[in-house]
């Protein structure tokens, strides 16, 4: 089924698992996003990457479907996702695995398989032993890793991401890239990702291919693909076809950026 406004039904699953076309918002007369087409594939990580203001977190939650489009048609292979804000958000009254638990506290009764679950993924996300820490005795990294782990414990087929590192300091923020991707290798169930970033190295680190948006009201200059292998490994940031992209992406974002006044 297709339906218009921006609103998200399931379609066949021949489809592309996210396909986007001539979606455009605006917030009153503030328009934030011009028409724009993108699919989404299967077993790829897809970075928004723009100025701030250019509506990549406004694109990121219509694709999601947590906000309706202005205009526009989203066609949807799956219905199932996880979202990951940029603060992780976490109930401080509950400990790691309580707060990994909440969805499904939400949809009906935590079952055993389902704490099972939730051990797991913190484990998974590096958190092993830390089941019963409150989110005060976490560090933000921590935090962050726990909210990841909350998003993933429903099985999604999608996981949207909206800038979810950029509060972390530099060399955690690796760890979380690093992260991001070997979860994206373990989870069978998990298809594709959906990144907003500011960081031009973390897009062309952790995607497959790179959507490059002007300033507001955001418009898609260019969607870049990444020559890069996987798995990815930090090597990969010295190497040629690495700097290659960046150097692209940042020719791209200077080429819209408006001319400096004298």
């Amino acid at each position: 089924m297709i339906v218009g406004n921006g609103m998200l039904r399931t379609v066949g699953t021949n489809q592309p698992l996210i396909e986007a076309v001539g979606l455009a918002h605006s917030f009153g007369s503030l328009a934030v996003l011009e028409p724009t087409n993108l699919s989404i594939g299967s077993d790829e990580i897809v970075a928004l990457l723009g100025p701030s203001g250019c509506g990549k977190t406004t694109l990121l939650r219509i694709l999601s479907g947590l906000i309706q489009a202005r205009s526009g048609l989203l066609h949807a292979a799956t219905t199932d996702s996880g979202f990951v804000f940029q603060r992780p958000v976490l109930l401080p009254w509950r400990s790691a695995i309580d707060n990994v638990l909440l969805p499904v506290e939400l949809h009906g009764h935590v079952l055993p398989a389902d704490a099972d679950r939730a051990r797991e993924l913190l484990a998974l996300v590096g958190l092993a032993g830390f089941d019963d820490h409150r989110p005060a005795q976490l560090s933000g990294g921590m935090q962050q890793r726990v909210a990841l782990a909350r998003a993933l414990i429903e099985r999604p087929a999608v996981l949207f991401l909206d800038e979810p590192f950029s509060a972390l300091d530099e060399l955690t923020r690796e760890e979380m890239n690093l992260e991001l991707l070997r979860v994206f290798q373990s989870e069978p169930e998990l298809k594709a990702a959906v990144l907003v970033t500011h960081s031009i190295e973390e897009a062309t680190f952790l995607a497959d291919r790179i959507v490059v948006l002007s300033g507001r009201p955001g418009r898609v200059l260019d969607i870049v693909p990444v020559d890069l292998p996987r798995p990815r490994v930090l090597d990969h940031k010295d190497s040629e076809r690495f700097h290659a992209c960046v150097a692209q992406l940042r020719r791209l974002l200077r080429s819209s950026a408006p001319p400096r006044s004298s």
